[in-house]
């Protein structure tokens, strides 16, 4: 189980993403969110992109599907 670097909800991996947030000289950074933190991050840049709500739930219901 991991913890979500947002939230610091507890879920199995398959509910999340490994992120690269940079690098350094050993290699990558990597943090672990949840999908609603992935969820929420990509709804806040598609809203400052101009989608519409309803725009905006489609795009996150393919990309990251809440089943």
């Amino acid at each position: 189980m991991l913890s979500c670097h947002e939230c610091e909800k507890t879920c199995e991996e398959e509910l999340g993403r490994q992120v690269i947030v940079g690098q350094n000289s050993e290699g990558f950074d990597w943090i672990f969110l949840c999908l609603n933190c992935i969820r929420d991050w990509r709804q806040r840049g598609l809203k400052s992109e101009g989608y519409s709500p309803k725009v905006i739930q489609d795009i996150l219901n393919k990309e990251y599907p809440m089943d």
